[in-house]
């Protein structure tokens, strides 16, 4: 597990487009932690569908 970061985490959004793809990669890769995470087995309750939205999954009804 890992944890996304829409933003650089530590506030330091770049103003400009990175060079080169080495920058851009590292620039994604500081998105990403390893930490901040729910370790531990996690079990998906089957999704509940109503008469509403038949085909669309909402998951915020899962209660857990």
């Amino acid at each position: 597990g890992c944890t996304y970061y829409a933003e650089h985490p530590g506030g330091r959004n770049p103003e400009t487009r990175p060079v080169n793809a080495l920058e851009a990669q590292g620039r994604r890769q500081a998105r990403f932690a390893r930490l901040g995470h729910t370790p531990g087995p996690f079990r998906l309750r089957e999704p509940r569908l109503t008469p509403d939205s038949t085909y669309t999954l909402d998951m915020r009804r899962n209660a857990l």
